[in-house]
């Protein structure tokens, strides 16, 4: 892919972009949560926050290129935490917000991270403590960043400043990782944020997203598909995203009845179960996209998503992202 294609920038250009056109518009929200609700932040204050996040690492100092593991939990914050550490001319390694500190310090090593960010809690798994636990397993950690409440020892990415003024344009290009955790060794992958904007705008195009549509994501943040799914195509497609995790059954049907046939990003292992669930339906769903590394089981449409709505996004470190068609028999071919 030619460089033109890759911009490191693409991320923070959409979001700058959205904040500047849509910027009363809810952007993102965890299901469950209401329109008015503290988790749900509209477009201009997402693209503020990842300003302010962006001022406050350059505060601390880090050198530009640092690298940043950041913990993405399913909330409207990461996405600023992302954009803003990007913005503060570091590369950012994203991580499921889940791990115990035995686990953030080995991805931390393997990733060669400088910093450690993250929410202050997470599905009540206290991922600040955690992330202070592992710092003190390395010593190569400078810095423990939380978003949400504040915890002594750590720079509080939400904390006023003094000075309101931006931070510099980095000078740094910076990269944007994802944490590969399926072999017995971590791994830390780029992302490509060039494709996957191109991705999403496939998506967009030919799931006929439109202005105002929810997009329901049960996607981990922390990797290529989640970012298309619940950050490019969004703001591509003005849409709002809505992020079901950690996944309750009760809530994810209720944020399907309220939202209008959405369009449901889920992975496609639990595509068969989807189906049996009578939840594979035209009235339910605008579009169905099922993400998968493998061969993708066949989903029951005997009350029908349109096919034609129904796609496979791909990707991995063997397989380079890419959005398929399925065809009714359950076949997938590339697009």
């Amino acid at each position: 892919m030619s460089a033109s294609h890759d911009r490191a920038g693409a991320l923070s250009e959409l979001l700058r972009a959205a904040g500047a056109a849509r910027p009363d518009a809810i952007f993102a929200r965890i299901g469950g949560a209401a329109n008015d609700a503290p988790a749900a932040l509209r477009a201009g204050a997402l693209d503020a926050l990842a300003d302010h996040y962006a001022a406050r690492l350059a505060e601390a100092d880090l050198p530009q290129g640092t690298r940043l593991l950041l913990l993405s939990a399913p909330e409207p914050r990461t996405l600023s935490a992302i954009v803003g550490a990007l913005r503060a001319g570091l590369d950012v390694a994203l991580a499921p917000p889940a791990l115990d500190a035995v686990s953030i310090a080995a991805v931390a090593e393997a990733c060669g991270a400088g910093a450690l960010a993250g929410p202050t809690d997470f599905a009540e798994l206290r991922t600040g403590e955690r992330m202070f636990e592992a710092a003190a397993l390395l010593d190569t950690i400078r810095l423990v960043a939380l978003h949400g409440a504040g915890e002594a020892g750590a720079l509080a990415l939400d904390a006023a400043r003094e000075d309101d003024a931006p931070s510099a344009a980095p000078t740094h290009e910076p990269q944007l990782l994802a944490v590969d955790m399926l072999d017995a060794a971590p791994k830390c992958l780029a992302i490509s944020q060039g494709r996957g904007q191109e991705v999403a705008r496939e998506f967009v195009a030919r799931a006929g997203l439109l202005e105002g549509e929810a997009i329901v994501s049960t996607i981990s943040l922390a990797s290529e598909a989640g970012l298309v799914g619940g950050a490019f195509a969004p703001l591509i497609g003005g849409a709002h995203v809505i992020w079901q995790a950690p996944f309750a059954a009760r809530r994810f049907l209720e944020t399907l009845e309220i939202s209008a046939r959405a369009h449901l990003f889920a992975p496609a292992g639990v595509a068969v179960d989807l189906g049996a669930a009578g939840i594979l339906t035209a009235d339910r769903l605008s579009s169905l996209t099922l993400v998968a590394a493998d061969a993708v089981p066949t989903p029951t449409f005997a009350h029908g998503v349109d096919p034609a709505r129904v796609f496979v996004l791909r990707g991995g470190a063997d397989v380079g992202l890419r959005l398929e068609a399925l065809e009714k028999n359950g076949e997938n071919r590339a697009s």
